[in-house]
C-alpha cells in the first residue's frame, strides 16, 4: 500500500515513509487483549523489512496529521484502506469534539494533506470496492464528492486484488491454530521471522517454546 501511495505522491522522490502503530488501547479499542510482545513484534517485523516505525497514541487521523505537520512544510500523505473513510463519518469517534466528524475532517485536510485510499473486497458480494465506487450513506455522499474534487482523497489505481482477501485477524487465527496456510498470506521474510520467534502464538505456546529453547 505504501509503495503504491508513494508512486502517486507529488514528492515521490523525496519522501520520508513512516508506518504508524498505535498503542495497545487504540489498536483494540480497549476491548480485546493484545500481548505487549505481539505489539512490539509488529514493529520489529516492519523494521526488518526496512521500514521506519512511528508508535503513537493518536486516536484520530487529524491528530496524526497535525503532529507530522510540526516537522515538515511539505505535503503529507496518509495511505489507508477504504474502511478508514467510514471512520471519518462515524460520529461515535467524535463525542469529545464539538464539531463532530465535520470538524475532524476539516482539521485533517486544512493543510496539504492527502489520503491515498486502498480498495477493499466486499465480503457480501465479493466485488472490489474503490473510492470511486463506494457508496457513503446520505448526506455523506456530498463529502465524498467534495474531498475527491479538492484532491484530498486520492484513489490508489494500482493494486493487487489477491491481497484484498487477506485480513489480519484471519492470519493471526491461523497462526494460533498452527495452520501453515498463513505463510502464503505474508511475505517470505515475515513468515521466517514469525516462525523463528514463535510470534503471535497463544501465551502458553510461547512459554512452552521458551522452555524447549532453554
Amino acid at each position: 500500500m505504501t509503495r503504491r501511495a508513494r508512486r502517486q505522491h507529488p514528492c515521490r522522490h523525496d519522501v520520508v515513509v513512516l508506518h504508524e502503530l498505535r498503542t495497545l488501547l487504540q489498536l483494540v479499542g480497549g476491548r480485546l487483549p493484545v500481548h505487549v510482545e505481539d505489539f512490539l513484534a509488529r514493529a520489529d517485523i516492519l523494521r526488518a523489512l526496512g521500514f521506519d516505525v512511528l508508535i503513537s497514541r493518536f486516536e484520530l487521523y487529524y491528530q496524526l496529521a497535525e503532529y507530522l505537520a510540526r516537522y515538515t512544510d511539505g505535503p503529507i500523505g496518509l495511505a489507508v484502506g477504504l474502511p478508514a473513510i467510514r471512520l471519518l463519518i462515524d460520529e461515535a469517534f467524535y463525542r469529545n469534539i464539538a464539531g463532530g466528524s465535520l470538524e475532524s475532517t476539516g482539521r485533517l485536510f486544512k493543510r496539504s494533506v492527502r489520503m491515498y485510499i486502498y480498495p477493499e473486497r466486499d465480503p457480501a458480494t465479493g466485488q472490489v470496492q474503490t473510492w470511486d465506487s463506494v457508496q457513503l450513506p446520505p448526506p455523506w455522499q456530498h463529502l465524498h464528492r467534495l474531498l475527491g474534487e479538492l484532491g484530498h482523497i486520492v484513489p490508489l489505481r494500482s493494486f493487487d486484488e489477491s491481497y484484498l482477501t487477506i485480513h489480519t485477524p484471519e492470519v493471526l487465527a491461523l497462526i494460533e491454530k498452527d495452520d501453515p496456510s498463513w505463510e502464503r498470506m505474508v511475505p517470505p521474510k515475515v513468515a521466517e521471522i514469525i516462525k523463528a520467534n514463535r510470534l503471535f502464538r497463544r501465551r502458553q505456546d510461547r512459554q512452552a517454546g521458551s522452555r524447549e529453547q532453554s
